[in-house]
């Protein structure tokens, strides 16, 4: 049974990723021993720009950033100040949002795509699945928090998930 939201659990659940081992060196990242499993409840969002290599080469780099940008953008402000692992990969990023977010987290990002189209001319792919779906299929999720500077934290994301 998932407790409500206010409680214990639910508030150690939002510090997740706040609470993680910092990773300050890139070398740091390929310690295994340093991620922690993500929890179950938590939703993982994947963005992907279509086409984004054609874009790339008409001249759109930075609309194709910035596009893959909002997606982060979006998450981080919904669920702030709840710190959120997220990876940036320049025409997609991955996201974890806790499931008290999921919701938002869905609007949110289905304005995103619809930005995206409408004034960029980009299609924004985006999947969103709890991390326990993910495991019952045999796929684990496991999270570091690399800080490369000071309360500059990104996540780093193992397991195959």
């Amino acid at each position: 049974m998932t407790e409500p939201a206010g409680t214990d659990a639910d508030e150690r659940s939002l510090r997740f990723f706040a609470d993680l081992p910092v990773l300050a060196t890139a070398d740091a990242t390929f310690d295994t021993s340093r991620y922690r499993p993500a929890p179950d409840d938590w939703v993982l969002v994947v963005t992907d720009i279509v086409g984004s290599t054609q874009a790339v080469a008409a001249g759109q780099h930075k609309t194709v950033n910035f596009v893959a940008a909002m997606a982060i953008a979006a998450l981080k402000n919904l669920c702030a100040p709840t710190s959120l692992p997220f990876l940036f990969g320049g025409d997609g990023s991955v996201v974890m949002v806790p499931p008290r977010f999921a919701e938002a987290a869905r609007l949110a990002l289905a304005r995103v795509r619809g930005f995206a189209l409408r004034e960029c001319g980009l299609q924004l792919r985006v999947g969103a699945v709890p991390v326990g779906l993910l495991r019952g299929f045999g796929c684990d999720v496991l999270v570091g928090r690399f800080e490369p500077s000071p309360g500059n934290s990104f996540g780093v994301f193992l397991g195959g998930g």
